[in-house]
């Protein structure tokens, strides 16, 4: 039996447990993942728990993986599952898989049992520290499923030509220089896929300079200062342009505005360090790319966790002489400011006070943009001998002046003769809405496939709408505007005949010979969307001819099939 041709999609992340064989023995413990969409083709939205549970006296932990979404194009899907089980200094102990599993729509559910087992997984493992779960989920579906929509070649196709066109050396167009890196980009593409670009100019026609040769340069300071004019509103003080301007300019690197680029003319995403993300996310909130945004959230799109960000760690002591003077003052709040190491990162105040007859630790972030999310362990002693010990884990804080109290555990007496040493980590993390305090999760990577479709409609509108063209197309007397170098990045020939017109730095005229208006029109729109309804065209011998004449693989390959098809149906007939 053959096996059947799939599409897949991989996602990665780890769950980091804190001291979870301490955890597993005093059930029940909270552990679950909310909501977390994978995109195989069409999105698919799932949820993941681990349950643990006492039977015949062992302790276990169980899988249950549920689909949730029952609005999506696909009947069902494989989900498969691995978990490995590692300590925090990488140790490997042991792994488990769930072989592929059948879901269809509408919030399927399936429980694996005995994931985990004290007996024969955690007998001899006694690591007292966090344990890191990795987890592998990798969801397949049938590619004939999945061939109408999304991940159709003539996207592919587009997106492939485009990345082609960026990265060329000979059709180059306009540069931006970026802190001494140039970047060689072309207007067109930016009109279609550059929020706001045209906006821009228009209300900067200084955006773009002409040296001697007409060769077009891009101002990146006047596009900063566009792109913080259009963000911000009318009323905002005049100052306040230019602090967010200096915030744009200091944060903006070469390698980040690669990262723009590549999604312009792409559509898709490349992968992104943790600790690149948020500044590329201010990035993309200043230039309105939300798109961009969008793409790298939605893996996962909603999940309850703290990502793994840039982190700190501290000690701070608390010894008798400091219990004594503090009762002297009549237990004043006693206030320490930590200023961390990461840069753009806040203040953070740590505040200790007395509230009734209780000791509290008081938490509270002074400035910065990004939460802060606080891990938290205490060892307290009086005199030489050990008392005990507390841990506080992920701790959230969101914006600036907002406190989080920990409660210690003893009294206003008990202090004055303890000697207290805290251990913090603090955690800045970029997604404060996705925060929960069990745990921690990352996604690490993912090779799903992205969809194009609003990549094909922002290059349809560029088509239909006449948006900022560059010449003019005659065919049999008709005229159809277009631009040169998407033109020349999609096809060889055209590329060929726009050879010496590309340096013209006016409107062109460009006749089209042997080719209706009607057929041309129609592989214009292939051209810049990767799409075509063939069953809409008049005479698919001819578009077939064209896209011959064109060298476009597709399209030919997309007439062929429906002729020979259509010609199946009239011998049937």
């Amino acid at each position: 039996m053959s096996r059947q041709e799939c599409v897949d999609s991989n996602f990665q992340f780890i769950w980091e447990i804190k001291d979870f064989v301490r955890n597993l023995q005093t059930i029940p413990f909270q552990l679950h993942c909310h909501e977390f969409s994978i995109k195989c083709i069409e999105p698919s939205i799932w949820s993941l728990k681990l349950i643990p549970s006492l039977t015949e006296n062992d302790y276990q932990v169980s899988c249950k993986i549920a689909r949730l979404s029952d609005g999506d194009e696909l009947y069902s899907l494989s989900v498969s599952l691995t978990i490995e089980v590692e300590d925090e200094t990488g140790n490997h102990h042991f792994q488990r898989i769930i072989p592929p599993i059948t879901m269809g729509k509408g919030k399927d559910d399936e429980t694996v049992q005995s994931l985990i087992t004290s007996q024969t997984d955690l007998k001899n493992f006694h690591y007292p520290g966090s344990v890191l779960l990795r987890f592998n989920f990798q969801v397949s579906a049938n590619r004939i499923q999945t061939s109408n929509f999304n991940l159709s070649p003539g996207l592919q196709m587009l997106s492939l030509d485009l990345e082609k066109l960026y990265l060329s050396n000979h059709l180059q167009e306009a540069v931006i220089l970026v802190k001494g890196t140039w970047f060689h980009v072309h207007l067109a593409v930016l009109h279609a896929r550059w929020p706001n670009f045209s906006n821009y100019l228009k209300l900067f026609p200084d955006l773009i300079k002409k040296d001697y040769l007409d060769f077009h340069s891009i101002q990146l300071e006047v596009l900063i200062k566009a792109a913080v004019e259009v963000s911000l509103d009318i009323y905002s003080p005049e100052n306040l342009y230019e602090e967010e301007e200096g915030k744009v300019t200091q944060i903006l690197t070469p390698k980040l505005f690669n990262y723009l680029l590549y999604f312009t003319y792409t559509g898709q995403c490349k992968r992104v360090k943790d600790g690149a993300k948020p500044n590329l996310f201010k990035l993309c909130q200043y230039f309105q790319f939300y798109k961009l945004l969008e793409k790298y959230q939605e893996i996962p799109v909603a999940v309850s966790c703290c990502n793994k960000a840039s982190k700190s760690h501290y000690i701070l002591d608390w010894n008798r002489e400091d219990g004594k003077f503090w009762e002297r003052t009549g237990f004043q709040p006693f206030v320490q400011i930590i200023e961390p190491h990461e840069q753009d990162s806040g203040l953070l105040e740590v505040k200790f006070i007395i509230q009734g007859d209780d000791f509290i630790i008081l938490f509270k972030s002074l400035e910065g943009d990004d939460g802060v999310s606080i891990s938290c362990m205490m060892q307290l002693k009086y005199g030489n001998r050990f008392a005990f010990e507390r841990t506080f884990n992920g701790t959230w804080m969101g914006s600036k002046n907002e406190s989080f109290p920990v409660k210690v555990g003893v009294t206003k007496t008990d202090v004055l003769s303890m000697i207290l040493t805290i251990d913090l980590t603090l955690c800045y993390c970029y997604n404060p809405h996705h925060v929960k305090n069990e745990f921690y999760l990352t996604s690490e990577k993912t090779v799903c496939p992205q969809s194009l479709h609003s990549y094909s409609l922002d290059f349809e509108n560029l088509y239909t709408c006449d948006k900022m063209p560059d010449m003019t197309m005659i065919a049999k007397g008709k005229v159809l505007d277009a631009h040169k170098y998407i033109l020349s990045a999609r096809s060889l020939q055209f590329q060929t005949e726009l050879r010496t017109k590309l340096s013209r730095d006016y409107k062109f005229i460009h006749l089209v010979s042997g080719i209706s208006h009607n057929i041309l029109d129609a592989m214009l729109k292939y051209i810049y969307s990767g799409r075509l309804e063939i069953d809409e065209i008049d005479n698919v011998n001819d578009l077939l001819k064209a896209a011959n004449r064109y060298k476009l693989k597709h399209l030919i390959k997309k007439c062929e099939n429906y002729l020979a098809e259509k010609q199946g149906k009239n011998k049937e007939g």
